[in-house]
């Protein structure tokens, strides 16, 4: 019973990295996008 909390806990713990880098990598590719179009 233990066991498997502690599996989904991890599961959803690598859910949310998983998120968060994936929106970090959105906002760097944001900022490039900005910073190409002010050096036009």
């Amino acid at each position: 019973m233990y066991q498997q909390l502690g599996r989904l806990d991890e599961l959803k713990y690598k859910f949310i990295t998983i998120i968060l880098l994936k929106f970090l990598n959105l906002g760097l590719n944001m900022n490039r996008n900005f910073s190409f179009i002010f050096t036009l």
